[in-house]
Formats: C-alpha cells, sequence, structure tokens
C-alpha cells in the first residue's frame, strides 16, 4: 500500500517526499535513474485502492546539499506524479530515521546525520534534490612524480618495464617518462623478509 499526499512546490521534479506509509521508493522520472531494469514488472496500490504498474527498478543517483547519494532499488512508475522515498526501506538499510521537533533526520550508523528536513506547512517532510551527471566520470589524478603515478597505474612496474610500454604502444597516452626521482615504500615493503623464527627459544 502506498499512502500518497500532493503538496505544489515549484520545481517539483527536484522535491522528493519522505514517505512514511509506502514500502519502496518510486519515482515517475526515468532520467533520475543511474540504472534501470526495464524487465522487473510489478504492480502498486495507491490510497484510493487503484493500481499503478511498475515497469522497472533501479538506482537513482541525487545530489543533496552539494553532497552524492545513491538509492538503490527504486520503482520506475510512470503514473506517479510526485518522487517518494520510503522510510521503511531506508530502516531496512540500516538508516536510523528520527522525527522530532518538527525535523525530520537520517542518521548513519558510522557517519551520523546523513539528510535533514524541515516540515512543511502541511506537515510533510520533503527533500530537495538535483539531479546527478548519469554518465560515468573519471576525476583526474595529479601527481609531482609522473613516472611514480606510472608505476602504481601498472601494479608496481619496474621502470625499465615502463620504458618498453610507450614504444610499443601498449599504453594508449602514455607520457614520456623519465627516471624515478624516489623509492616506493610500498615496494621496499612488499619485498622485506622475515627474520627466521627459532625452533627454540633462548
Amino acid at each position: 500500500m502506498v499512502l500518497m499526499a500532493r503538496e505544489e512546490i515549484k520545481n517539483s521534479d527536484q522535491i522528493w517526499f519522505l514517505d512514511s506509509g509506502g514500502n519502496n521508493h518510486m519515482t515517475g522520472e526515468r532520467q533520475w535513474f543511474s540504472d534501470l531494469d526495464e524487465s522487473y514488472k510489478y504492480s502498486v496500490k495507491v490510497g484510493d485502492n487503484l493500481k499503478m504498474a511498475v515497469v522497472g527498478k533501479g538506482n537513482v543517483r541525487l545530489e543533496i546539499e552539494g553532497v552524492s547519494h545513491i538509492i538503490t532499488s527504486v520503482y520506475y512508475n510512470p503514473e506517479l506524479k510526485n518522487n517518494l522515498i520510503s522510510v521503511g526501506q531506508l530502516v531496512e538499510k540500516g538508516i536510523a530515521v528520527l522525527f522530532q521537533d518538527q525535523e525530520c533526520g537520517l542518521y548513519h550508523i558510522e557517519k551520523g546525520l546523513i539528510l535533514s528536513s524541515a516540515m512543511t506547512i502541511n506537515r510533510m517532510f520533503v527533500i530537495n534534490a538535483r539531479m546527478m551527471a548519469q554518465e560515468p566520470m573519471c576525476f583526474k589524478t595529479s601527481s609531482e612524480d609522473t613516472t611514480h603515478l606510472w608505476h602504481c597505474r601498472n601494479g608496481h612496474l619496474i621502470y625499465s618495464g615502463l620504458k618498453t610500454l610507450k614504444p610499443g604502444n601498449m599504453v594508449r597516452r602514455l607520457p614520456q617518462l623519465t627516471a624515478p626521482t624516489k623509492l616506493c615504500k610500498d615496494c621496499i615493503t612488499g619485498k622485506q623478509q622475515r627474520e627466521i623464527i627459532p625452533k627454540r627459544s633462548n
């Protein structure tokens, strides 16, 4: 069963309602999903006892107050007019939900408070979210020692091995590498030998 309430708010496509009566996260907007399994079929009942078809399930990436959040197992229901976050589903994931002093706080067992929402005029709790870029992104890594960076990227390959990669076109866009300027602490640690444990103690 899903208990729905509608509130007219500007930019409603950026509003997610915290729903204490729904048993699953749901949205009617296809573009919110970072990945969607459209082979998943289901149906849910709404407050007036009508059934709505669920035509997919996937994950949604949201940016809330500058922080990226991934909401998993979200139903795709094209007939739904509002975006719903199920309180029950959050609790199942180990999130503690506290309603107190006209505010709702979501707490992670390790990270502490991760989200909060103030009660609206008609006693609803809403979250303002921005859609994240759906294409996977690769963030640039910078390093003062380029040779050491590529040494780490290639499984701690020795310098003579790195020099063979560029002439053989084994790695695309590999820069011209110079002799390393520092020792790799991880390689030194990994190659250390343990002293033999004596069979008898002194």
